[in-house]
């Protein structure tokens, strides 16, 4: 096992890219909402680099994409993506290999474990619900449970508060420069996986400390 998992107790995660390739399920319930409303539909590499700063931010780049004069929309065309989402949420959603194992194997070691994503707090405990996850988590922070989103440090700042943790007990992980500088700003280290959300390009590039491919790496 690697050694700052043997250090650390508290295990924070991200969803979307880093346990989840949700992308599948977000892009046709985002064509719906942007079609609806006049906007032209994107393809999945197109919704790929905008995931990771939460729904509302998806909704502005996409409809930016296609017109900017067209934001006056964006609550109207978010409301109905945040709809359309929710009645597929997890009909392509596939958890990322490995996953299970590891998560298997954090709580039988005893850690703890939050999931602390930009994606919305309803919608996040509904796709965990569906893929059978939940039970790994101790709590789940939303893009709007706590005051700000990642890369603000405030939605792990609530979960250590929730499950009565702290900052030099944690280990965050993610898939994006905003998982990164929310840890940094908080005081903990973070595994980034390759391969996630990170507005389309590697997360190498943005000069990780920890990164990884495959969890069965962090096992070894």
């Amino acid at each position: 096992m690697h050694a700052l998992l043997l250090q650390k107790n508290t295990l924070l995660f991200d969803l979307d890219g880093t346990l989840v390739d949700s992308v599948r399920d977000i892009a046709p319930a985002l064509n719906i909402a942007l079609s609806e409303h006049g906007f032209a539909k994107l393809n999945i590499d197109q919704v790929r680099a905008m995931i990771g700063r939460g729904s509302t931010k998806l909704v502005e780049l996409a409809i930016e994409s296609d017109h900017p004069s067209g934001l006056k929309l964006s609550n109207a065309v978010h409301q109905r993506f945040i709809e359309a989402y929710g009645q597929n949420v997890s009909e392509h959603t596939q958890i990322l290999t490995g996953v299970p194992e590891f998560l298997v194997a954090m709580k039988a070691a005893g850690k703890r474990m939050a999931c602390v994503t930009n994606k919305p707090e309803a919608l996040a405990v509904q796709l965990l619900d569906h893929l059978q996850l939940s039970s790994f988590f101790e709590t789940v922070i939303g893009g709007d449970t706590a005051k700000f989103k990642k890369p603000d440090p405030a939605p792990l700042f609530l979960a250590l508060e929730r499950m009565g943790s702290s900052s030099a007990d944690a280990l965050m992980f993610g898939d994006s420069i905003y998982d990164l500088q929310a840890a940094e700003s908080a005081g903990m280290p973070c595994f980034v996986i390759s391969g996630g959300y990170n507005q389309g390009q590697e997360v190498i590039l943005s000069a990780p400390n920890h990164r990884f491919d495959r969890y069965a790496e962090l096992l070894s």
